[in-house]
């Protein structure tokens, strides 16, 4: 019997760092042209796409349709993205419009609080000539109270000026007081007539003692003349 020798087959290298993959150490396979990667090399976690495979992808990508592109996608994962590396931040950008656009805000809620102030000013003015304008009522009322009074005072004591007070009438029968008066005046020598005297009262306490309030009509009247 003649022995044939068997052939060894050749360990197969890493697609990417060339080593011999071995038995022991976790190997990924692409999942387009079936090369074979240490997991440790891809950096991926499962599915892994080697960097030929992945460049005649984005060469055919931009001449596909969007349904080709979505099968692309399905049948090849993207690289996953190592644990020590940190997704990048997205920053809002504010723009010169935005801050054109703000600063209109601004402006119009400035204006619209200066159209108020100002409607206060107005206010405040029309207020002012309102308050003056009852000041000076107030002051022209108070004048004519002042006057009315001392007009009024004036009149009574004028009145009063007209009286006179009859006293020492004792055992006077007669009511009639301007009949009374006239004689009195006749028997003084006074000329009296009726129409001088405009009211006459007894204010008398006493009935046996009479005194009688002699109102005349006028202040002539009051000064008595003698005979002509």
């Amino acid at each position: 019997m003649t022995n044939k020798k068997i052939a060894k087959k050749k360990p197969l290298p890493c697609a990417i760092c060339d080593k011999t993959l071995g038995k022991t150490k976790v190997k990924l396979q692409c999942l387009n042209c079936k090369k074979w990667a240490h997991k440790e090399c891809t950096g991926a976690q499962s599915n892994w796409t080697c960097a030929d495979c992945e460049k005649e992808v984005s060469t055919t990508e931009d001449d596909t349709d969007s349904e080709n592109e979505a099968e692309d996608s399905s049948s090849s994962e993207p690289e996953a993205t190592p644990k020590h590396k940190k997704s990048p931040r997205t920053h809002t950008k504010i723009t010169l419009n935005d801050v054109m656009k703000k600063l209109e805000k601004i402006e119009t809620k400035h204006d619209e609080l200066l159209k108020k102030f100002q409607g206060i000013l107005e206010e405040n003015t029309k207020l002012r000539d309102e308050i003056k304008n009852l000041k000076t009522k107030q002051q022209k009322l108070e004048k004519q109270t002042v006057n009315s009074i001392t007009e009024s005072n004036k009149t009574k004591q004028e009145k009063l000026s007209n009286n006179i007070i009859v006293q020492g009438l004792e055992n006077v029968n007669s009511t009639d007081y301007k009949k009374l008066i006239t004689k009195i005046g006749d028997e003084c020598n006074f000329r009296i007539t009726e129409s001088d005297i405009k009211e006459v009262h007894n204010i008398g306490k006493d009935a046996s003692k009479m005194q009688l309030k002699v109102q005349f009509s006028t202040t002539e009247a009051k000064e008595f003349k003698g005979p002509d």
